[in-house]
């Protein structure tokens, strides 16, 4: 969620500053420009999903409540938060029935290799997969929060068919 994450703009800039008061200025001057950015981000999230086909998006795992929360929509995850349980049965058969209910046409995967709940799921339904980075390791060379985010935007905009 961008707004959370803009809360903690200040706070490293305060620690920042207390670290290396001679830097204040050039502290200052980055956290403002990252704050800009991120209202940016936020307001193109709400824009992109305002007009959506659906609300809810399917996941692996329950990694993205704060970013369903912001934005009012409902993750539906094959597991909980913790990453290395496994689906039920019951829980696989529930999501697929949703997916095949509400002609879910994407589910999303943590990685661009897909995890085997999200495999599991497209080729039982014939969905696609499009990658949704939880941020839970550091961001390749050559990207940050704001490009993954972005990234994150356009594949929630492919699974709830945002127009």
């Amino acid at each position: 969620d961008p707004a959370s994450m803009q809360a903690n703009v200040s706070l490293v800039r305060d620690a920042l500053i207390a670290a290396a008061p001679d830097h204040e200025a050039a502290f200052i001057k980055n956290a403002d420009a990252l704050a800009a950015e991120l209202d940016t981000l936020h307001a193109d999230f709400e824009a992109g999903l305002s007009d959506c086909k659906h609300r809810t998006f399917i996941t692996g795992h329950a990694a993205f409540g704060h970013l369903a929360a912001a934005f009012e929509l409902e993750q539906v995850a094959a597991m909980g938060v913790d990453s290395h349980d496994e689906p039920s049965a019951s829980d696989l058969a529930r999501i697929i029935d949703l997916i095949k209910d509400e002609d879910i046409t994407t589910v999303l995967s943590e990685t661009a290799q897909p995890d085997a709940t999200s495999s599991a799921l497209s080729r039982e339904t014939g969905a696609e997969i499009a990658v949704l980075n939880p941020l839970e390791f550091a961001p390749d060379a050559g990207s940050d929060y704001v490009s993954v985010m972005r990234e994150n935007l356009d594949s929630l905009q492919q699974a709830m068919e945002c127009r």
